[in-house]
This record gives structure tokens, C-alpha cells and sequence, in this order.
């Protein structure tokens, strides 16, 4: 039997193909037949390409995620989900079954003889969809935690009429631009190109779900005045999606979007987990439950949640880098680091991904590395001012001299430092790590309940500022924190002892101490 893999599954370069009298555009991702249509996540479709190009041979575990992971580590659960849904579809079209050959792999039986058949070249111009990940915890760390595709009551949805090329092509263009927002500043040809892909697809659930998720990525970081006329604006367009696809799951999280998951973490969680369909994971809502997991911080419960999904479909570096915490957070440092470089190379010099990295070698046991890479102006990203140089390199080499002259001296530059670069957690962490926890407590009081001398570095939500952060405050450098009465008063005060008592849950760092 030939477990080859495959080359390397390109979506928009496969051609077209049949399949038990099905049309298969992988570009596309879409099958029909005889008017019926079906939008299938990238995923799926690239393993089922690699299962109709192989032309009834077996292909192994190992070759399709060499084919369809690019050689990533993947747990047996990721295949075995997408497995799971080809065969449900194959199940839903009569197109094909998929085939288990016990200890060696798969193979595609097509429902007609024939193998699958070529067709005409695809469109071009399609782009494999962009799966947004949120805004901290609603849509995957701070615009935060996975992106858009398809929805429906599976991963793809049929619909009355397929959308045209270029409404799939305007929408996903837009969506792939969203990831790379940040802040108020957005780039008007995302609304544009949503508008004018809902203009010439008017049923396209998925052009008015993303949207809706622009409109509440704007929401949450805008002047509290500008709020109302956002939020209507969200109401109006996932509304529009939702009576075309109940379950779009944009135009979902983006209703979702309209309340802070701070201090009604139940809740969100509730409603989060009552998105999540019995058997298919959706990025969005994944990304978005995994938020809220790490919030209050049950790291442990909030990592496999980010297996279940394929790591592809986090196109926003954002949305790595809540898997890379979750992995951080829950005591997995060798899969952290490994998921790290890996979202580095995908976003290279992005903050979020340079920060994550540095933050796991600093305190990982690599000061020195950290350093390398904080002084390396071709790795580092950009905007990267001296004023956050400084102080971050001057704790990783107090971290690294372990000398207590050198330890107050970088306390002192990040004291220093804080009003301008605003990095709370990343100060406090460095002065957790260099044992100013007085400090520490005192910038975590003036920031949550604007108290104390560090009361101007709270978020002002009135200017757009967002709102509070809570993942850090379980992030392995605030160790030294956690033992104090001080920290549990703090946790007590914001509302979290009283979650994890309702929800009859336990935070992971009470194991840690």
C-alpha cells in the first residue's frame, strides 16, 4: 500500500475536480450539485484533496499532516475530527466514503467508479478564507482568539444560491486584512470591500457576519459615545446573517461582542459554550470559550480547546498566541516554545508573537536569548520604542546576573518607564520575577481600581481605551504573587473567587503553590 504523501495542499492552486457527480472547486472551497452548494472549511477540503488525489491508495496519518499540516505536530484528535466531518459529508452528498485501514491510514472511495475527474480551472482571484480570532477574550487576546469561514450547523453550510467568486473573494480579502488590525485606525477598504461584497451577494451570510464582527472589533476600542451607533450597526448586520444562517458564527460572536466578558465570566462562558455544536468546533467560538477560560485562569481546560481546531484556521497572530499562553499557563513549556517559533515564522516581528517570545525565553531560563532577540532590530517589530527596550532588557539581565544591584536598577527603569510605555503587565511581571511585589501590587491596585499612585494607568473606557485584562494575572511570572494574601484579596475584589465558587471550578495556579 502507498502511504506517500501527497505535495503539499495549496488550495488556491488545486484544480477543479468530481466526485460522485459532485463539482469540487478547491479554491473555492465549495462542492455542488445540481443547484445544491456546500462551503467547506480549508481543512477538510485540503485532506479531502489529498484523499481524491491519491486515487484510491492509502494515505497515512503521518503523510496527510505532512501534506495538510506542513509537518506540524498535531494531536490524534485534530485528524480525527476532520476525518469525522468528511465522513459526514461524504455521508450528506453520497459523493464518497472515506475508508480506515487500521494502523496505516485512509483511503477515499468515490460513490461512481470512475476516479475523480479534472475540471475547469477555478477562479483564480479565490483566496482560502481567513478565520478571525478575537479581541481578547471574545475574539481570540485583544482584537481577541480565532477568524471567519464558513458556519452553519457543521463547518460548511448549504445555501439557496452559491455567492459569486468575487463576493467570496472580497469578503475573504477583507477578513485576511481585519487580522492584522489594530486599534480605532481601520483601514476603510475592509468596510468597503464587506459592503460591496454584501452589495453584490446580498445572501451571503458570511459577508454579513463579517461585517457585523468589523463593526464589533470597532465597538470594543471605541469612545464610549461612539458605542450606541456601533452597536446598531453590529445588531443590523448579524441580524441580516443570522436570518440567512442561524448558526453563522460571526455574526454570533459579534452580538457576544457587545458585553465585556470582565466580571460576568459565567455568563459568557455559558453563552459561549451554547455556540459550540455537539461535534464541530468552530474557531470563533473556541476561540472565544478558550478566551474566557484563560481570563479566570483555568489554563489547563482552555489548551485542548485549541486542539480541536486546526491551527491553520488561526490566521491572526493573535489567536496563536492565546494557543502559545495556553500552553504557557498550563505548564506545557517545551509545547509553548515549540508553538512559539512556530507563530513567529508565520508573523514575524508582529508584537504579539515577539512579545510571547521573549516573555517564554526571559523566564524560561533563556535571559540571554531574550536579550539577542530583543536587540535584533530585523527580528523585532518595528514600532518597538527604546523607551520598552530599555527596561525589558535591563530585567532580563538582572534575571540572568541573579545580582540584587542589578535587580534594583531595572526595577527602577521599569517604575520609571511605565507612565509612557503603559505595558502593565509586562512591568509587572518583570517586577514580580525581580521581587518588588509591593511594587507589583501597587500598579495591579492602581490599575484595576484606579487607587494608589499608579491610578492614571487605568483604561479609560470613555476615550476608547478597552477594557481590563485579567490572563496575566495567571501567566507564570506572577509566581511570586500568588502565595501572597494580597493576590487572593485581589482576585476576591474583582469578582473571580466568586466565579470559580459558581461555576464550582478551580484556577490553576492554586496547584502551583
Amino acid at each position: 500500500m502507498n502511504t506517500e504523501p501527497p505535495h503539499r495542499i495549496l488550495l488556491s492552486s488545486e484544480p477543479a475536480f468530481r466526485l460522485g457527480g459532485w463539482a469540487v472547486e478547491p479554491a473555492l472551497r465549495q462542492m455542488s450539485n445540481a443547484g445544491e452548494s456546500r462551503t467547506i472549511e480549508p481543512r477538510v477540503m485540503q485532506v479531502l484533496v489529498a484523499l481524491a488525489k491519491a486515487k484510491d491508495r492509502v494515505i497515512g496519518r503521518d503523510a496527510l499532516v505532512d501534506s495538510c499540516w506542513s509537518g506540524r505536530i498535531v494531536g490524534e484528535t485534530a485528524i480525527n475530527r476532520v476525518i469525522s466531518l468528511l465522513r459526514t459529508l461524504g455521508a450528506e452528498t453520497d459523493a464518497f466514503e472515506i475508508e480506515t485501514i487500521t494502523k496505516v491510514g485512509y483511503r477515499l472511495k468515490a460513490a461512481e467508479a470512475a476516479s475523480p475527474e479534472p475540471m475547469a480551472k477555478a477562479e483564480p482571484d479565490a483566496i482560502q478564507s481567513s478565520w478571525w480570532a478575537s479581541r481578547r477574550a471574545i475574539f481570540g487576546a485583544a482584537v481577541g482568539a480565532v477568524v471567519a469561514a464558513a458556519g452553519g450547523s457543521a463547518w460548511w453550510v448549504a445555501s439557496r444560491r452559491k455567492p459569486s467568486a468575487e463576493a467570496v473573494r472580497l469578503t475573504d480579502h477583507a477578513m485576511s486584512s481585519f487580522v492584522e488590525y489594530r486599534g480605532a485606525d481601520l483601514n476603510p477598504q475592509i468596510l468597503a470591500d464587506l459592503r460591496e461584497a454584501v452589495r453584490i451577494a446580498p445572501d451571503y451570510a458570511t459577508a454579513w457576519g463579517g461585517l457585523a464582527l468589523v463593526f464589533a472589533g470597532r465597538y470594543e476600542v471605541a469612545p464610549r459615545a461612539q458605542r450606541p451607533d456601533l452597536a446598531a450597526r453590529v445588531r443590523s448586520a448579524a441580524a441580516r446573517a443570522l436570518a440567512l444562517d442561524p448558526k453563522e458564527p460571526r455574526a454570533s460572536m459579534a452580538l457576544l461582542g457587545l458585553s465585556t466578558a470582565f466580571g460576568r465570566w459565567a455568563d459568557y462562558e455559558t453563552q459561549a459554550r451554547s455556540l459550540l455544536e455537539p461535534t464541530h468546533r468552530h474557531p470563533i467560538v473556541v476561540g472565544s470559550l478558550g478566551g474566557v477560560l484563560q481570563d479566570v485562569g483555568r489554563w489547563r481546560e482552555s489548551a485542548p480547546l485549541y486542539d480541536e481546531v486546526d491551527h491553520d484556521l488561526l490566521t491572526n497572530p493573535i489567536g496563536h498566541c492565546r494557543y502559545v499562553m495556553a500552553l504557557w499557563g498550563s505548564g506545557q513549556f517545551d509545547a509553548a516554545e515549540l508553538a512559539v517559533a512556530d507563530a513567529v515564522q508565520r508573523f514575524p516581528r508582529h508584537p504579539a508573537t515577539w512579545s510571547a517570545q521573549i516573555r517564554i525565553l526571559m523566564y524560561g531560563g533563556e535571559p540571554d536569548e531574550a536579550i539577542r532577540r530583543a536587540q535584533d532590530s530585523n527580528s523585532r517589530p518595528p514600532e518597538t520604542t527604546a523607551g520598552e527596550l530599555v527596561p525589558l532588557i535591563a530585567a532580563a539581565g538582572a534575571i540572568r546576573s541573579g545580582s540584587t544591584a542589578d535587580a534594583k536598577a531595572a526595577i527602577q527603569l521599569n517604575l520609571q518607564a511605565l507612565p509612557a510605555i503603559r505595558d502593565v503587565f509586562g512591568v509587572t511581571h518583570r517586577l514580580a520575577a525581580l521581587g518588588a511585589k509591593e511594587d507589583a501590587f501597587s500598579i495591579l491596585e492602581g490599575y484595576f481600581f484606579r487607587r494608589g499612585p499608579w491610578s492614571g494607568i487605568s483604561p479609560d473606557q470613555d476615550r476608547g481605551e478597552g477594557g481590563f485584562w485579567t490572563p496575566p494575572l495567571f501567566e507564570p511570572p506572577m509566581r511570586p504573587l500568588w502565595q501572597d494574601r494580597r493576590f487572593t484579596n485581589l482576585t476576591r475584589r474583582l469578582g473571580l473567587n466568586a466565579y470559580w465558587d459558581r461555576t464550582n471550578s478551580r484556577p490553576d495556579f492554586l496547584g502551583l503553590i
